[in-house]
């Protein structure tokens, strides 16, 4: 069978407890199945990925807002300041980027439902994912 997992990070390698259960998640899965990864790249894209497991991955580059950056790089004043519109004024959310709002997380997604679209049989080209 082939999955497409969709993950707000790429889980390589496992440090955070959210990365770890990706991970086994992702290890479970690739030992019987064809599995394609899609997540955000948080670092620079000229940082390897190493994946031990036999999983393709697509990175998709994240760019923080404003405020967010604000969060983690301004003084702590400034600092403060952006975690108080982020959490009270703004509806923007903290790590959650729409695909709509990323353009490159969409064209991933879209390239590869394109390219599995192709191996499908007819009957399962017809079902709503």
């Amino acid at each position: 069978m082939r999955i497409l997992m969709l993950n707000s990070e790429i889980p390589f390698p496992p440090i955070t407890g959210a990365q770890s259960r990706s991970y086994h998640l992702l290890r479970g899965l690739s030992a019987e199945h064809d599995v394609t990864l899609v997540g955000f790249s948080w670092d620079s894209q000229d940082s390897p990925i190493i994946c031990s497991l036999p999983v393709e991955v697509i990175c998709v580059p994240w760019e923080p807002s404003g405020p967010y950056r604000k969060m983690h790089e301004g003084s702590p004043s400034v600092s403060q300041a952006a975690s108080h519109h982020l959490a009270y004024e703004s509806a923007e959310p903290w790590f959650i980027t729409w695909p709509m709002r990323v353009p490159s997380l969409g064209s991933s997604a879209i390239t590869t439902q394109r390219q599995w679209r192709a191996c499908w049989p007819t009957s399962c080209q017809e079902r709503s994912i």
